[in-house]
Formats: structure tokens, sequence, C-alpha cells
């Protein structure tokens, strides 16, 4: 469990009954807000880019899409660090800021009770994304 949800559920088991209510209509609302956006934010195609894009069911309990133009199947994380991962997004954005401030593997695989290894892997999945990121668009000083 990460360490968000656990903070969440202490604070939650700690409030008098009306605000837990609060907080879950709130958390309802945002539920809602991310379904809306979600339905409307339809990914380009890996292949070829394009835009003619349809749902086309969930893949592993992802969204699927077609592209009517290629006919590729895809889903949103193709051809990306987190595509094939059992990680969830904010497993993947913990790891990065690990990674980004210099955290130890072994710290963030029991922060995130995972295992060693596969902090090590998620650890170069996002360098080399950074470094094919560079190598296709140089930085420049």
């Amino acid at each position: 469990m990460s360490n968000i949800l656990a903070e969440a559920i202490e604070i939650l088991k700690h409030l008098p009954e009306k605000y837990v209510e609060k907080a879950l209509e709130a958390i309802r609302e945002v539920k809602s807000e991310h379904e809306k956006e979600e339905k409307t934010t339809t990914p380009p195609c890996p292949k070829c880019k394009g835009e003619k894009i349809v749902r086309n069911g969930r893949k592993h309990g992802k969204q699927a899409f077609l592209c009517r133009i290629c006919g590729k199947s895809f889903v949103e994380t193709s051809k990306t660090a987190l595509f094939n991962s059992h990680s969830g997004e904010s497993v993947w954005k913990q790891v990065i800021r690990d990674t980004i401030s210099g955290v130890p593997i072994d710290k963030t695989a029991s922060d995130l009770h995972l295992h060693h290894e596969t902090v090590f892997n998620m650890r170069h999945k996002i360098l080399f994304a950074v470094e094919q990121e560079e190598i296709e668009n140089p930085t420049k000083l």
C-alpha cells in the first residue's frame, strides 16, 4: 500500500463520522472528474500517430483503443515505461521522485513494499526513457 493511501486511511480512522462522509463525497467528486477527463482524452496511435482513435474495450484493466487509420490496437501505456507494469501510476511517480532525489533503491523498495529488483528495473526503464528522449531531442546549452 502506498504511503499516501496509508496516511489517508490513518486520518480517516480518527475523524468523526460526519467528516468521513464529507471526505468520501470529495473523493467521489474527484473520481467523477477523473472519469470525465478519461472519456475526453484519447491518445494518438503509437504506430502511425493517427488521431482517428476509438475505444476498444479493456485489456488487463486498462482502456484499450483502436486506430481507424492503421488498425493497430493499443492501450494508453503502449510504448511507455509503464507498459506491462503491474504497478500503478502513483507507484511509478514515487519511484521517479526517489530516483531524482537520490533515494537508495532498498529504501524505495521498502517504502513501496516492492522487491529490490522490481525497483531496480523500474529505475532503469525510467533512465532509458530519459536517455531516448535526449537522443531524439538533444538539449542545447
